[in-house]
């Protein structure tokens, strides 16, 4: 489902050269971890204190990984 989604879309900025070259099942599985995560940490770990915009920064940063050199 989602992951079949985020790689196919990965490959489509790959062909108009939106997204930088590299595996995009890779890319789909780190960016998929990293939304997780951002989402995720926050929810199972009480002990430590995340910031409201984690989900949002990952996202920026994500995004900005992807993007060509």
């Amino acid at each position: 489902g989602m992951h079949r989604v985020l790689r196919d879309a990965i490959r489509e900025g790959q062909a108009a050269g939106r997204i930088r070259t590299g595996d995009p099942e890779l890319l789909a599985q780190v960016v998929w971890a990293g939304l997780h995560g951002a989402l995720a940490l926050p929810n199972n770990l009480e002990m430590y204190t995340f910031g409201p915009d984690l989900a949002a920064a990952m996202t920026d940063h994500l995004m900005a990984g992807l993007r060509p050199a």
